[in-house]
């Protein structure tokens, strides 16, 4: 799955029925033929149809044996037009899709060492659709930073390569013959410019030591930062409603140690001031996710913030029962304590084992996917720490995919050739697992004694700096 959308498996999903469904006109909202595509590819589409990134949707294309798709959701009410993400083995195209029209897109496979393949359009507005292919990959964020350790450009560099293709883009809006969606799609690109200027030059400030609270105060950034219009509805479809609440709500949170009350004022403070109804919606839509399904609160305080954020939040209930079953999901386990259940997993021979039969000495477990993209930016860490533990009798490192194409599953096993021991879990004994620890979203590491008991249910992951003296201090 592609690396650069996937956020966690606790995001909002949905998929399959809406692939099914018909819209209004007499031909698929798009239709798709990708030549050359491989047995172990992947395409996803993604879209939202408020266009609020908050509210992706994911849907997995199954092609034809000509490698042909179509794609026809229903399109809600007062929605005539969107944009689709065509993501193949992670590389991201754009199209355009109109309610009553069809487009048409032809993709031919990157050839070794080219980023991107060859994309073409015709149909119903193939001029649109050429400048949303060319605006979703010049404001793609994982081209301004690097998932893999020691392999990014410099901030110059991004800078650079964000100038370059923001100028593309402008090319490309030029050649788009209908002036108010020529007028529409400037406005928009204009805003995914600036929130990608706004973070290289934040990722830049920090580099030279200014803090995130600082960043206001340097000039330029400023400038780009005071753009931002809480009152245009455009700042959620560019993800900046985010980017303002974020530099202005009264507390940063502390990730050791979250105060709910604080995250209470910061919810009063998006309940006050952001009014327009699509900024208002994504900021309450994202306010809760780092607190409820990142940084791990207590179940205490996790329901105290559910009832504050109902009050605010009551206009979006789909939303609000979303966060009320992580919520609901929240296990409490103590260290010291033994693991509450004992799954059963498969090998890559397909053979059985109970997780308990496993254990006898320190054990680092890595709860992951392959659809995950923080999954898969540990790997490469987790692979340099199993390397610095190698020959060490007191401590062992197993990875439990929770992974339901198997095939996926061996494909990237195959390609990585993990050096340490890999198991998969599905179905009603994945369910039963994910359930008892609490886990409602990946990566998740623990780390075991040789008794079996916690010492971290939520461990340091490979990338933490600690890592090595936490593992350390394990098999004293």
């Amino acid at each position: 799955m592609n690396l650069r959308f996937v956020k966690s498996v606790s995001a909002i999903m949905f998929a399959g029925a809406l692939l099914a469904s018909c819209t209004d006109n007499n031909g698929p909202l798009l239709k798709g033929h990708i030549e050359g595509l491989g047995e172990k590819s992947d395409v996803y589409l993604v879209y939202s149809f408020d266009g609020d990134v908050q509210s992706n949707v994911y849907d997995k294309v199954q092609l034809d044996s000509l490698g042909d798709f179509e794609f026809n959701p229903q399109l809600p009410e007062g929605v005539d037009f969107m944009e689709v993400e065509i993501s193949v083995d992670g590389v991201n195209y754009g199209a355009y899709v109109e309610r009553g029209a069809t487009s048409e897109m032809s993709l031919t496979l990157p050839a070794e060492g080219d980023e991107y393949g060859k994309m073409t359009f015709t149909g119903d507005n193939a001029d649109i659709s050429n400048a949303v292919n060319v605006a979703t990959q010049a404001y793609d964020f994982m081209r301004y930073f690097s998932m893999e350790p020691g392999e990014g450009k410099t901030n110059e560099e991004y800078a650079a390569l964000l100038e370059s293709e923001n100028s593309r883009v402008a090319s490309a809006l030029a050649g788009i013959g209908d002036s108010e969606k020529k007028e529409y799609y400037t406005r928009l690109y204009d805003l995914k410019y600036l929130g990608e200027k706004m973070s290289i030059l934040s990722n830049k400030l920090y580099s030279e030591g200014v803090a995130y609270a600082d960043m206001t105060n340097n000039p330029e950034y400023k400038a780009l930062f005071d753009r931002i219009d809480i009152s245009d509805p455009m700042m959620a479809k560019a993800n900046l409603i985010v980017v303002w609440v974020n530099r202005n709500q009264p507390y940063n949170m502390d990730w050791e140690n979250p105060d709910v009350d604080s995250l209470i004022m910061n919810l009063n403070f998006i309940d006050e001031n952001i009014k327009e109804p699509a900024n208002r919606r994504s900021a309450l839509h994202s306010a809760p996710f780092m607190y409820l399904e990142k940084s791990k609160p207590s179940k205490a305080d996790a329901a105290k913030y559910m009832e504050a954020y109902k009050a605010v939040a009551s206009d979006y209930p789909e939303i609000v029962e979303h966060y009320q079953e992580v919520v609901d999901g929240i296990v409490e386990l103590e260290e010291g304590a033994k693991m509450p259940y004992y799954p059963v997993l498969t090998d890559t021979e397909g053979r059985q084992v109970k997780l308990e039969d496993l254990l006898g000495k320190v054990t680092y477990i890595d709860i992951w996917a392959t659809w995950c993209g923080p999954c898969c930016r540990e790997i490469p860490y987790l692979d340099k720490v199993v390397e610095r533990f190698k020959g060490n009798d007191k401590i062992q490192f197993i990875s439990i995919s929770v992974d339901d194409d198997l095939d996926a599953w061996h494909n990237k096993l195959e390609a990585d050739k993990p050096a340490w021991a890999q198991y998969v879990i599905t179905g009603d004994e994945k369910k039963s697992f994910m359930t008892a620890m609490g886990i409602q979203g990946i990566p998740r590491f623990i780390l075991l004694d040789a008794e079996g008991r916690f010492i971290q249910n939520d461990a340091v992951r490979p990338s933490d700096d600690k890592i090595d003296e936490t593992l350390k201090n394990a098999i004293k």
